[in-house]
């Protein structure tokens, strides 16, 4: 149960400095007139890497589904 938990807190403080990385950059580009603007990009792909995620890792190991006669210790 700890490692689950740590496992949480370590996403959540990755998320947290990508965000510091994406609000920084939108307040030094402009003087900060575009905060608003990359905080709403950052939060819609956030949104995109949340529901897509187990998608995203799929394409980025190149699986592919394989069938019983393709790996049989597998099943």
């Amino acid at each position: 149960m700890g490692r689950r938990h740590l496992n949480g807190l370590k996403t959540a403080a990755l998320f947290a400095s990508l965000w510091v990385v994406v609000l920084v950059a939108g307040s030094v580009i402009g003087s900060g007139r575009y905060v608003l603007w990359f905080g709403l990009a950052g939060l819609a792909m956030s949104a995109y890497g949340y529901w897509n995620s187990a998608s995203i890792a799929i394409r980025a190991m190149h699986a592919y589904p394989v069938s019983e006669l393709e790996a049989p210790a597998m099943y």
